[in-house]
């Protein structure tokens, strides 16, 4: 990777649900509505969990690289880091929480009937990335 990512960009990207060309170009009598409805709420979740997910390695990363390399170095933190600092301290121990949630609704939008009729050969190994929970 040659320079950092940019979050604001990264989240932009995901934004905009990828099926929507193909919801507006299918007619209505093709596709249930409830489908229709149950992939949206999925991706909507699935999208709100990827912003959180990419918000905390955002936060870690700038962690790791501007603020932990100098503790116990016996100088103050600057402004930034001591926000930095604490961003990192109230938000990591939702770190794996978010994370796993994330995993959850990416099954979810994944598992979705909608998502299935157009991508029946995904599933083959869709099982072996992210197993069903038992």
């Amino acid at each position: 990777m040659e320079k950092p990512l940019n979050l604001k960009v990264e989240i932009k990207k995901f934004t905009n649900n990828p099926l929507n060309p193909l919801i507006k170009y299918l007619n209505s009598s093709l596709v249930e509505h409830d489908d229709v409805g149950n992939y949206y709420r999925a991706f909507d979740n699935y999208f709100l969990s990827l912003e959180r997910v990419l918000s905390h390695i955002s936060i870690g990363s700038r962690f790791q690289r501007q603020v932990k390399p100098y503790y116990g170095g016996g100088r103050k933190f600057s402004i930034y880091q001591n926000t930095i600092s604490r961003q990192y301290r109230s938000q990591r121990k939702f770190f794996e929480l978010d994370f796993t949630n994330y995993l959850i609704h990416t099954r979810i939008l994944l598992e979705t009937d909608y998502f299935r009729k157009f991508s029946p050969n995904f599933f083959i190994h869709l099982d072996l990335i992210l197993p069903r929970p038992d």
